[in-house]
Formats: C-alpha cells, sequence, structure tokens
C-alpha cells in the first residue's frame, strides 16, 4: 500500500499477521520389533558302553607237598672232660696248742685248698677241720711251716664236731713233723677227712 502524507503525517499501513510457525520436527519413527532369540539345541548324550565281562579267575598252584622226615637227634654227648685244676687259694696261720674245729682267719670251706701252719712252741694238736658243706673229694694241702714244732691231728677226737673229724692211718694220731706236708681229702661217705 502507498504512503499517504496528510499534515505532515507520515502514514505507515498496517502490518499483516505474521504468517504460522511450520510444524516442528517429524514424528520419530516407530523402533521395530526384536526379532526372536533363535533355539539353543543340545545334541542327546550317546550310550554308555558295555563293561567287559571279567575273566575267568585261573586255577590254584598245584597240591602241597608231603612234610619231609624229622631230623635225628644230634650224636650222642661225647665224654666229659677231666675236671680242670682249680685255682690255689692258700691260708697261713698260727696254730694253739691244741683247737677243736679248726677254721684259722681267711680260711672258706670248699674254697681253700691249703694250709700254711706254724705250730705253737712244743707243738700243737688239731681235732678237726671245719667242713661243714665242703664237695665230695675236696682236697687240703697241709704244710707245718715250723722247723723245731709239729702238728698232730687227733683221730677221731670227740672234741671236734663229727663231720668235721679226722680219719688218721692206723686208727692213731698222725703227726706232721717239721717241714712236711700232706694232703688231706674229705669222703662224703665217711664223713670224714681222710689222709692220702
Amino acid at each position: 500500500m502507498a504512503n499517504s502524507s496528510a499534515a505532515g503525517w507520515s502514514y505507515v499501513g498496517a502490518i499483516g499477521p505474521t504468517g504460522p510457525t511450520g510444524p516442528s520436527s517429524g514424528p520419530t519413527g516407530a523402533t521395530g520389533p526384536t526379532g526372536p532369540t533363535g533355539a539353543s539345541i543340545t545334541g542327546p548324550t550317546g550310550p554308555t558302553g558295555a563293561t567287559g565281562s571279567t575273566g575267568p579267575t585261573g586255577p590254584s598252584g598245584g597240591p602241597i607237598g608231603p612234610t619231609g622226615p624229622t631230623g635225628q637227634a644230634g650224636g650222642p654227648t661225647g665224654p666229659t672232660g677231666p675236671a680242670g685244676t682249680t685255682g690255689l687259694s692258700s691260708v697261713t696261720a698260727t696254730v694253739p696248742s691244741s683247737v677243736n674245729n679248726y677254721s684259722p682267719s681267711g680260711y672258706t670251706v670248699g674254697v681253700t685248698n691249703r694250709l700254711v701252719l706254724t705250730p705253737a712252741s712244743g707243738g700243737s694238736t688239731i681235732t678237726g677241720l671245719s667242713a661243714g658243706g665242703v664237695p665230695d673229694g675236696w682236697q687240703v694241702t697241709v704244710v707245718n711251716a715250723s722247723a723245731s714244732d709239729s702238728v698232730t691231728f687227733a683221730n677221731q677226737s670227740g672234741s671236734s664236731t663229727t663231720a668235721n673229724q679226722f680219719f688218721c692211718p692206723g686208727a692213731g694220731n698222725a703227726v706232721l713233723g717239721v717241714q712236711y706236708s700232706v694232703v688231706i681229702e674229705y669222703v662224703a661217705s665217711l664223713n670224714a677227712w681222710v689222709f692220702l
């Protein structure tokens, strides 16, 4: 429209209305549906193989052989050798003028096998020698160490115990002279000492 000029006014024609704004962005398209999950199929388990049968048991060992004969007992026992020499067990003593059941210091029945005796002045008399428990056949050597006096052994003197008495030669008293020796042996069957 043309402008009009009146009274110095300049007339501007009216502004036409603003056209409408165009539509906003177009609508978002719908999301398509999710496809189905594929099936997972496990194949079937194969059959278990058959267990083989157990083989037959082998035969037992052969029969047990017979027991051998028992061996013979050892041969006969050989003869007993001679008895060994007994070690020396000596006692030295001074004899009283007269003594019964004599058992000087250090004398051990069945152990002492030598008596070295010094008789009293004028001589000594022994009526018996201790023999309690002495083994049969036990021997004792009696030595008179004196150069001047003798030792007399009384024959079966009742002053000593019967088992300790002497059986002297000839049934009389036996005299052991100076610096002489004699062997006496105990005989159990006689219950006495005898002179060899």
